[in-house]
């Protein structure tokens, strides 16, 4: 693991498949799960989902999108 402190748009483009392509190859003799339990336990995660929001006492909804996202980091 090599800690990146101020990244850039640019250093966190692809990270998402550089991630996925380490868990999908592998690393040495390391299996799926461990290689993933070590991600995230110094990564953490990134997620998104759409909700719906309701205005109080009406019939009005809107759609949002939602982003959060868990640091987790061993140093």
């Amino acid at each position: 693991m090599f800690p990146v402190s101020e990244p850039t748009f640019n250093d966190l483009k692809y990270s998402s498949l550089f991630a996925d392509i380490i868990c999908e190859v592998g690393i040495k003799n390391k299996s799926y799960e461990e290689i993933q339990k070590r991600q995230s336990s110094s990564v953490g995660q990134i997620s998104s989902n759409f909700t719906i929001l309701r205005e109080k006492h009406k019939d009005i909804f809107n759609l949002a999108f939602k982003i959060a996202a868990t640091l987790f980091s061993r140093i």
